[in-house]
C-alpha cells in the first residue's frame, strides 16, 4: 500500500498481476497509510485534515475522521477495533471503529505508534526525538 501526493491511496497486489486499487476521496496528498491486522480495512492520513477508514477490498465509502490540521501518522491496535490518528501542532486522537465515536484526545504529539504489546506510545511533538521514538516504536522496541 502506498501514501501518494497525487491524493491517491493505492492497494497493491503481492503477485503484481493487476492495477493497484485506488480508493479516492483525499483532497491534498496523502502522508500516511496502515493495514489493519486482520487486512480488511486500510487507515490513511492526508494533508486534508482527515484520516480515512476503507475497506481493503475497495467497496463502500470511507469513514471520515476529521483533524484541525493535516493528518501526519496513522495506525491501528493489534485488534483492529481502534484507529490512532495524529496530525500537525500536536494532536491526536483514538478512534473507536466500530461505533464511530471519538474515544479519546491525547495533546502535546505529532506522531503516535501502537506498540506490539497493545500500550500505546505516544511520542513527543519535538520532530527529532519523534522521528526517533517513532521508528523504536514501528520496530517493536
Amino acid at each position: 500500500m502506498t501514501a501518494s501526493e497525487d491524493k491517491i491511496v493505492r492497494i497493491w497486489r503481492a503477485d503484481d498481476r493487476e492495477e493497484p486499487l485506488a480508493p479516492r476521496g483525499h483532497q491534498f496528498p496523502v502522508m500516511a497509510v496502515a493495514f489493519s491486522p486482520s487486512g480488511e480495512q486500510i487507515v490513511s492520513g492526508s494533508k486534508d485534515t482527515n484520516a480515512r477508514v476503507w475497506r481493503s477490498d475497495g467497496r463502500g465509502e470511507p469513514l471520515v475522521l476529521t483533524h484541525p490540521t493535516y493528518v501526519s501518522s496513522v495506525g491501528f491496535d493489534r485488534g483492529g477495533g481502534l484507529v490512532v490518528s495524529a496530525a500537525q501542532l500536536q494532536d491526536a486522537r483514538m478512534w473507536r471503529i466500530r461505533y464511530e465515536d471519538l474515544r479519546a484526545r491525547i495533546l502535546n504529539t505529532s506522531k503516535v505508534c501502537f506498540t506490539p504489546d497493545v500500550r500505546m506510545t505516544v511520542l513527543g511533538s519535538n520532530a527529532k526525538e519523534a522521528d526517533k521514538r517513532h521508528k523504536a516504536c514501528a520496530q517493536g522496541s
